[in-house]
């Protein structure tokens, strides 16, 4: 008797205190469906599949929108751990300014999800195209 109580009890406190669906709103996701991917470029060295992943994390978490001045070929690094980069650039003649850092994450994953070694999964590294006159880079790099 006391044990279903208490299940009871954790239930109750279990169900008030995690969100439901329709109390956690989705996150805005920038598409990168369709778009040009390369992966492996022979010009970049590969890095750490689990620093990317961890550079995604935390492009999450920051505020702010990025910039970057007239392109074509402005780029900016804005991750790096363990010799593995996260870079935006801007291809746009016109300078650019994204709607969060979670759009360069995005990329990021898209790179992640779409680019695998085959024989050792543990590296990364390729460049994906937006619609809209940007990419962005994962690739291996000295931080």
């Amino acid at each position: 008797m006391r044990a279903s109580i208490l299940s009871m009890v954790l239930s109750g406190l279990l169900a008030t205190a995690l969100p439901t669906n329709d109390d956690a709103p989705l996150a805005k996701r920038t598409d990168f469906s369709g778009s040009n991917v390369r992966c492996y470029p022979e010009d970049y060295w590969d890095a750490s599949r689990e620093a990317i992943a961890e550079g995604i994390a935390y492009l999450r978490g920051v505020s702010g929108q990025p910039s970057a001045g007239p392109g074509p070929g402005a780029c900016a690094r804005v991750s790096c751990s363990y010799a593995s980069a996260i870079w935006w650039c801007n291809d746009d003649p016109a300078g650019k300014t994204l709607d969060s850092f979670s759009s360069i994450a995005d990329g990021a994953q898209y790179i992640y999800d779409n680019c695998h070694a085959g024989l050792y999964d543990g590296i990364l590294s390729g460049q994906v195209f937006h619609s809209t006159d940007w990419n962005v880079i994962v690739k291996r790099e000295e931080c």
